[in-house]
């Protein structure tokens, strides 16, 4: 009941509990149907001075946004007869361009695929093939792929000159013309894709199931107390996707860049004193790494991967309480949260489940999770990772099922190890693999990223090990590297590590 009335309170506070924005989003429904672009009509009149948006030196205030994501959509449904049964793919970047045909598509119930604008030709013809879109929005990088006869009719870049978002949106016709009501649009983000076969993942762009995530977010990291959020995941992966929504919701102001530099964020972040950072952990590692204080920031939220805990320690001993971590699957959505003081006590830890969740120790030790925005409401989805769980409730990964290997008849997951090798003071990057071996049948191999100027060596590096971990961790093989190699979403390349 507490919780429930604090709840009120913020909701009142944000002025989305209030007659006026009853009144706004009676209005909203009416205009546009129930739809993300009904969502945003809502809050431009709610907000309807605010800055929503900015990107590449330009600024676009929530009525702009709405009025040109308004104008895109009509143009593509009496121009290229987009509709609610339209397969639209989205391959790109963050931009105001991906975000306005993100919001314009939804308008007209189409099923929308975010695709990952790094993929290569061969693996985006295949997924073409495979998943037979109708429509493509893309990023000119991609040019050379949607300029073929078979694509060019049935595609708008996001910048171009000729036959793109910017061009539609200078152009002029006539607005007047109403849309009729849609059904809500499906939005489906692929998992995995580069290494192995993308699977969908799909829901509903609006599910009244996302209120217990949201409240959460309101309530345990008080998003709603600021307006200045840099997003730095990539929209086309649904912790990014997400964050958009949710910045949506609350009238903020949303930092974006086509893609990640540390030093753009890192300027951004002290020239316009962004108060809420979101992204992976990688980087939000190298802006750290920057060796700054930024005053401004009040709320740092990382997901997509694993937090390392020296680097949760890091944020908390030179930034204060402001380090929240988020842990979800594409399937399942965030379903669970380490708070700063659950962090303070337990760096390792992805903290305990959030409201509306329901988790599952299965008998081999894998999280299956159940949750009322998942993409399978019925039925239990395994998350992939093996976990521990607490007498306090708190959540431990172990490893990930698939990376798990047996050395002398010990189950050894790499995580260990890499958290483990991660507190030493002259390792900045480590990955660890499994590797053959004649007499334990597998043992662990060690790559390593040592901090400029360590005269760290292998044989030193083993002895400490078997300082600070059991005997089954010591690896075979310890290899130094200049770097390793990460996903495009931050997350260690296993694949390319081997």
């Amino acid at each position: 009941m507490k919780d429930f009335m604090q709840l009120i309170k913020k909701l009142h506070a944000t002025q989305l509990l209030t007659f006026k924005a009853l009144y706004f989003l009676f209005l909203a429904i009416f205009k546009d149907g129930i739809n993300a672009l009904m969502l945003l009509g809502f809050i431009s009149k709610l907000h309807k001075n605010r800055d929503a948006l900015h990107y590449d030196e330009e600024t676009l205030t929530y009525p702009t946004l709405y009025a040109k994501s308004l104008k895109l959509a009509k143009q593509l449904h009496l121009k290229y007869n987009i509709h609610s049964k339209s397969r639209v793919a989205i391959v790109a970047f963050n931009s105001s361009n991906a975000i306005i045909s993100l919001f314009a598509t939804s308008r007209l119930g189409a099923n929308i695929y975010m695709l990952n604008p790094n993929l290569s030709q061969p693996q985006f013809l295949k997924l073409f093939s495979r998943m037979n879109f109708d429509f493509y929005i893309y990023d000119d990088e991609l040019k050379s792929l949607f300029i073929q006869s078979k694509f060019k009719d049935i595609s708008l870049s996001t910048y171009g000159e000729k036959n793109s978002i910017k061009e539609n949106l200078k152009e002029s016709f006539d607005e007047s013309k109403k849309l009729r009501y849609f059904k809500p649009s499906m939005i489906t983000v692929l998992t995995g894709g580069t290494t192995k076969e993308a699977k969908p993942a799909s829901r509903s762009s609006f599910n009244f199931g996302f209120l217990y995530p949201f409240s959460e977010l309101l309530l345990k990291a008080n998003l709603d107390n600021y307006r200045l959020v840099y997003i730095a995941t990539p929209i086309y992966h649904g912790f990014g996707l997400s964050a958009v929504f949710i910045a949506t919701v609350l009238g903020a102001k949303m930092y974006v860049d086509k893609r990640f530099e540390v030093h753009t964020m890192d300027k951004n972040i002290l020239n316009d004193k962004i108060e809420v950072v979101i992204g992976v952990p990688l980087m939000i590692n190298r802006l750290m790494k920057q060796d700054k204080h930024f005053e401004s920031l009040k709320v740092i939220v990382s997901g997509g991967a694993m937090l390392y805990p020296t680097l949760a320690t890091h944020i908390l001993e030179t930034h204060g309480e402001i380090i929240y971590n988020l842990y979800g699957t594409s399937e399942a959505g965030f379903c669970i949260m380490a708070t700063p003081k659950m962090l303070k006590l337990h760096p390792n830890s992805i903290g305990k489940e959030i409201r509306g969740v329901k988790l599952r120790l299965a008998d081999d030790g894998e999280l299956e999770v159940k949750t009322s925005w998942s993409i399978d409401l019925d039925n239990w989805i395994k998350t992939g990772d093996r976990a521990i769980i607490d007498d306090d409730g708190m959540i431990f990964l172990k490893g990930r099922v698939d990376d798990m290997i047996v050395s002398g008849g010990e189950n050894v997951y790499p995580l260990e190890l890499e958290t483990i090798l991660l507190t030493h003071e002259d390792i900045l990057e480590v990955g660890v693999i499994g590797v053959k071996d004649e007499e334990f049948g597998e043992r662990l191999k060690a790559i390593v990223v040592k901090k400029a100027g360590s005269n760290l060596d292998k044989e030193n590096l083993k002895q400490w090990i078997k300082e600070h971990g059991a005997r089954h961790l010591v690896p075979s093989i310890i290899e130094f590297r200049e770097k390793l190699d990460y996903t495009h979403l931050g997350k260690l390349d296993k694949v390319k590590l081997k």
